[in-house]
């Protein structure tokens, strides 16, 4: 403690703080130069470019030409604004295969580009433009149609009723916390399927479940009846909803009784 206290940091942590300062100021002052352009011994591979803000990163030949990143000791304008186009457009053609099939939210996009540019594999260098890559290639996606949180929530919600009964307990569980959608629009969605006219209520879908698990026959045995209700609560409905159910397949069975005497 008391050599770091009379001597600082290590000398390697100076000297990324230094160097990192050194970038920052250049890029400020929009300074940064091509320092040198290395070109691959075989066709197809990454041409490395070297900055003077200390920045080496790799580019394709298409990416090199478009940018002109082969002009050694002239300054490279808008540097940041390149480094970020280049990389927001490697993410969408990432993307593409993924959205292109099958719907998905924003935050689900945002999780598969994030696990697929890790700084691990792309290289430090780019590490610093990553976050402001990631938003760009989002908005694209955007502008593009191929994400839009509303409209797949509307989507999915109708795919669940054809399917099965479920709660708006549910709906809301699967669309904010496993499919990633902000609360507000899955609850503006939700509350509008639930409007339509012939929309279930939780009530006749909690009656619904019920029935298809007992077959519309439920004893009077107090074990049965705290174990069906217990299932009830797992899939999101209401202790109100629950006792509807019950009370319904009750009376049902009750007139059916009647009926055979």
């Amino acid at each position: 403690m008391r050599w770091k206290q009379r001597f600082g940091p290590p000398r390697r942590k100076r000297w990324e703080r230094s160097r990192g300062a050194a970038r920052m100021r250049l890029m400020e002052r929009n300074e940064v130069t091509i320092a040198a352009c290395l070109r691959p011994e075989k066709d197809g591979e990454p041409y490395r470019i070297t900055f003077s803000s200390g920045d080496v990163l790799s580019f394709t030949e298409e990416e090199v030409l478009e940018h002109g990143l082969y002009r050694e000791g002239e300054p490279c304008r808008d540097y940041e604004e390149i480094c970020t186009v280049v990389l927001a457009k490697r993410m969408m053609a990432s993307a593409a295969s993924y959205v292109l099939f099958s719907a998905k939210t924003e935050a689900q996009v945002r999780r598969r580009l994030t696990e697929k540019f890790p700084v691990s594999e792309i290289g430090e260098g780019w590490a610093h433009f990553t976050a402001a890559a990631l938003e760009k290639a989002i908005q694209r996606l955007k502008e593009l149609g191929y994400l839009d949180d509303a409209a797949y929530c509307e989507k999915f919600i109708a795919s669940v009723f054809r399917s099965k009964p479920v709660s708006r307990a549910y709906l809301t569980n699967e669309l904010v916390y496993q499919k990633g959608v902000a609360r507000e629009v899955a609850e503006s969605a939700i509350n509008a399927a639930y409007a339509e006219p012939g929309a279930p209520s939780d009530d006749e879908n909690a009656y619904r479940l019920l029935y298809k698990k007992t077959r519309g026959h439920l004893s009077d045995e107090s074990r049965q009846l705290a174990g069906l209700y217990r299932f009830l609560a797992a899939k999101g409905f209401s202790a109100a909803s629950a006792e509807y159910a019950v009370r319904k397949i009750k009376e049902e069975g009750e007139d059916t009784n009647e009926g055979l005497l």
